[in-house]
């Protein structure tokens, strides 16, 4: 009996995409992450002498915009990297609608391929 209050609770705590409390779900990752990205390929196009800064301040205002932080941001991302299986699903849904709008519009992502390259093995968001 025990043993069953154990499971459901632990169970319970967790959404339908199967991502604990006090990490962000699929969905408002895909958000924040996108935006991070943008602002990542925006720092890179402008050149900047201190990219690192200027990058550090285009992601406050994501987070801002977006209504969270970043720790809220990195403690996800990082859930999300030891679960690889979900941020695949994740990163492509994410890709997937951003194709889609893309081709709506008939517009050029202003992601560059060097960001979307780093997707598939290492932290976007190290700094060099």
């Amino acid at each position: 009996m025990a043993f069953c209050l154990i499971v459901i609770s632990v169970s319970g705590c967790k959404d339908k995409d199967g991502v604990p409390f006090g990490i962000m779900g699929k969905d408002k990752m895909q958000v924040v992450l996108w935006d991070i990205l943008q602002a990542e390929g925006l720092t890179v196009q402008l050149k900047q002498k201190d990219p690192a800064i200027e990058n550090a301040k285009l992601q406050k205002q994501v987070f801002d915009e977006d209504n969270t932080t970043r720790e809220a941001f990195y403690k996800s991302y990082s859930w999300y990297k030891e679960h690889p299986e979900l941020m695949e699903v994740m990163l492509d849904s994410m890709i997937s609608k951003q194709e889609a709008q893309k081709r709506k519009q008939n517009v050029t992502l202003p992601l560059p391929q060097h960001i979307i390259n780093k997707l598939h093995g290492q932290n976007p968001f190290q700094r060099r």
